[in-house]
């Protein structure tokens, strides 16, 4: 919960930090085992609460490109549920939602 108060006043792509979630390949929704995560536009000027949101929105988008997946297959989502730790959370919630 510290992470995500931290997090909480930090801009969407902060200071044009990426992260790429792959720390183990990839399953969904490309098959690439061999995939690898990064952050992307790393500098100095970038601190903690940059990296952790960069990580939070990486790791949404991941979930947006499955759910586009479906969408390309015709199967049409309506809406999405969340659980766990981090769905007790309104930024995390609010990041997915946007």
């Amino acid at each position: 919960q510290s992470l995500f108060r931290e997090v909480s006043p930090t801009p969407a792509a902060s200071k044009g930090l990426i992260f790429l979630p792959y720390l183990k390949g990839e399953r969904t929704p490309y098959l690439d085992p061999q995939a690898r995560g990064a952050f992307i536009g790393l500098s100095l000027q970038h601190g903690r609460r940059d990296l952790t949101r960069a990580i939070m929105e990486g790791v949404v988008f991941a979930l947006r490109q499955s759910l586009e997946k479906f969408k390309e297959l015709g199967i049409e989502i309506s809406n999405v549920t969340t659980w766990g730790g981090g769905a007790k959370n309104k930024l995390w919630r609010q990041i997915q939602a946007d």
